[in-house]
């Protein structure tokens, strides 16, 4: 089983850590980021969402983004710092998909630019010449970009890849249109999301290029998959059958050795039902591909609806749990499905 890349470094903000570290110690804890937010719903009642309390309540959408992602990034930059020319280091950022949509392009297309240039100018600030590219594709946009990173990687076109992502619930407008859909959860709506915000971004390189620089692989990328699903949140097509995922899955093992098996899944499951479902026959399809027994983790219900940040998100809970001793296993999938039908996943070994 061979590894396309390396995971050297890592970075995250969230609900409950400041960190990577602390993000991932306090999760593998079973902490949690629920508190009572400043922001109401349609009906003029206090929403429960997982915020980071420690940035101030009236800092809301791409502002509030951008001071997410900054300590992050830094965070994940910081190894690199005064060792990798810049200019042969590419950043890939994914967002929320709301960001792509044509049919706002005026108002959300402007907040993901600010935020975009904002995050991009800090990076360049850090690291001199950097390059980003931008992919809106959602909780699977990490799945549609890395494949060009890992081939960038391998052609020796670039010496390090920044993949990462910021996603903010934390906007008045946003939480009154999840109010009317009727996707926020509350005591009498079970079958919804927390919101949430995190932001989470990793560097990969090859190992020679890691060894070079004195940085220590704390994950192999083995392998990348996206699929599409017919059902979303705008149809009524049933969720159970989950051929999009299922194929997505079997093909982002196809790598793993004959008896060889994933141990942990790191999903960005809510408490929606159909994503539940389609998870769940999955699951029963693609049997031979996971240990007995497995752990699955589901970030978003605990620390809030991860957006775009989910993979980048679950790819840092991975390395860092592996870092630290405290993973579960040495074989690990990281998933992330859009709300368009995308779905992603990428296999990760322990190094």
């Amino acid at each position: 089983m061979k590894a396309r890349a390396s995971v050297v470094s890592v970075g995250a903000r969230t609900a409950i850590g400041l960190n990577a570290l602390q993000t991932a110690m306090l999760f593998r804890a079973g902490a949690a980021g629920m508190a009572m937010a400043p922001l109401a719903d349609v009906d003029g009642e206090p929403i429960t969402m997982c915020f980071d309390k420690t940035l101030s309540p009236l800092l809301v959408g791409w502002e509030r983004a951008v001071a997410l992602a900054t300590p992050a990034l830094e965070e994940a930059l910081s190894p690199l710092g005064g060792k990798v020319d810049g200019s042969r280091v590419r950043l890939l950022m994914c967002i929320d998909e709301r960001y792509g949509r044509a049919e706002k392009a005026s108002e959300d297309a402007d907040a993901a630019a600010a935020m975009v240039t904002k995050i991009a100018a800090r990076a360049n600030a850090l690291l001199p010449g950097i390059t980003p590219d931008v992919t809106a594709r959602g909780h699977a946009s990490a799945a549609v970009c890395l494949p060009d990173g890992l081939a960038l990687l391998e052609s020796r076109g670039c010496e390090a890849v920044v993949l990462g992502s910021v996603h903010t619930d934390y906007e008045p407008a946003w939480i009154n249109q999840l109010s009317e859909k009727g996707r926020l959860f509350k005591a009498d709506n079970l079958d919804s999301f927390i919101p949430g915000e995190a932001a989470a971004f990793v560097v990969l390189m090859r190992d020679d290029v890691a060894r070079r620089n004195e940085l220590e692989p704390m994950a192999a990328v083995v392998s990348v998959a996206l699929g599409a699903e017919a059902a979303t949140p705008d149809n009524d097509l049933s969720a159970f059958e989950a051929k999009g995922l299922t194929r997505t899955i079997r093909q982002v093992a196809e790598p793993l050795p004959e008896g060889m098996t994933a141990g942990w899944a790191v999903t960005d499951l809510t408490f929606e039902m159909r994503r539940v479902h389609e998870w769940q026959s999955m699951l029963t399809r693609t049997r031979k591909v996971w240990s007995e027994p497995y752990a699955v983790d589901s970030p978003a219900q605990r620390i809030g609806q991860l957006g775009a940040a989910a993979m980048p998100l679950g790819m840092t809970l991975v390395a860092q749990g592996w870092r630290c001793g405290s993973a579960p296993a040495p074989i690990a999938v990281v998933y992330g499905g859009s709300e368009g039908g995308a779905r992603g996943a990428v296999l990760l070994a322990a190094p």
